[in-house]
């Protein structure tokens, strides 16, 4: 028989050992557990998937070698409801709008864009064609004033005078008459000038002269006809005074003239001397 000391100190180095033990065992069993669950959801998915796979298998149709597949045919008409139908829009192109061919290209435009150029381009051609009229116009009027001038210059010289060097004397008299009045009022600066180059111009080319007067007395009449018949006028009185003082001047050269014959036929009846015998020894 032994004694309870003895047994206490056997046992109990063994009972201190039963914790470990218990959780040894609940690892060993958690984890053959979890390898269990593992196994099981493997199995549920491999179950899974050949199952989708067979229904898949048997339930597509086998597909059969025809030698006469008809593609293009129509399919069977379908009468669809009353009130369904819609109208369709229209393929892209019908879209986009009407083509045109230009130099064998398919051109595509919309009229907002064509209407928008074409009205540019005809303000365009309108400007550049009254721009050019504008310019043929002017050179036109430049061509027959230049035409006009060279004629009329050609006319009013007369070829019997030279322009060289009767031209720089009248140039001469015309700066002469400007010194003439360097020390005179403003009238004279502005009129001696103007005397000394007319006089030399009438002396050194007097029917070249005679040429532009008549020339400038025509223009006057076409652009100033009002002072014209009042210049008229003037000149038309002037030449009246002009001879009627020369008229009266003679009238009073033959008055005098004889009233001295009558004198002197007087003096030869009274006295019987004869002045003009006299004079004549």
């Amino acid at each position: 028989m032994i004694s309870a000391p003895f047994s206490d100190s056997l046992i109990a180095p063994q009972l201190s050992h039963v914790p470990d033990l218990l959780k040894f065992a609940k690892q060993i069993h958690s984890s053959q557990l979890h390898k269990h669950t593992t196994e099981m959801s493997f199995l549920r998915i491999g179950l899974s998937v050949t199952l989708g796979a067979s229904l898949m298998h048997f339930s597509t149709p086998p597909l059969l070698c025809e030698t006469k597949r008809r593609f293009y045919d129509d399919e069977n008409a379908v009468n669809p409801v009353p009130g369904t139908v819609t109208k369709s829009a229209g393929t892209e192109l019908e879209a986009m709008g009407p083509s045109k061919l230009v130099d064998g290209a398919s051109v595509r435009t919309s009229s907002t864009l064509e209407s928008a150029i074409k009205s540019t381009r005809l303000f365009a051609a309108q400007s550049a064609e009254n721009i050019s009229s504008y310019v043929d116009e002017a050179y036109a009027k430049y061509h027959s004033a230049e035409k006009s001038i060279t004629s009329t210059a050609s006319k009013l010289h007369d070829r019997s005078e030279d322009l060289l060097p009767n031209s720089i004397y009248i140039v001469v008299a015309t700066l002469s008459g400007n010194i003439a009045a360097r020390q005179r009022g403003i009238l004279a600066k502005m009129t001696f000038p103007v005397v000394f180059g007319l006089a030399a111009f009438r002396y050194f080319l007097p029917q070249t002269f005679s040429n532009t007067a008549f020339f400038a007395w025509k223009l006057e009449q076409e652009n100033l006809p009002q002072i014209a018949k009042q210049q008229s006028a003037a000149v038309d009185s002037a030449v009246g005074m002009v001879n009627s003082v020369e008229r009266k001047t003679k009238d009073g050269q033959t008055y005098i003239g004889n009233s001295v014959e009558s004198l002197k036929k007087s003096i030869a009846d009274v006295t019987g001397v004869d002045i003009d015998a006299d004079a004549r020894k």
